[in-house]
């Protein structure tokens, strides 16, 4: 396709798609992976 030509649907595709990766954070990856994989946890942080 060439969805990219039609500018107005290009961009709210681009929109709904940028939307739906806050799941995705590398902050939550490394933190996955520090737990899961590597099996070190996040040291408590005082306030």
């Amino acid at each position: 396709g060439k969805t990219y030509q039609d500018i107005p649907t290009w961009i709210q595709m681009s929109i709904a798609n940028t939307a739906k990766v806050g799941k995705f954070s590398s902050d939550r990856t490394i933190r996955e992976y520090a737990t899961q994989i590597w099996d070190v946890h996040p040291l408590p942080h005082g306030r």
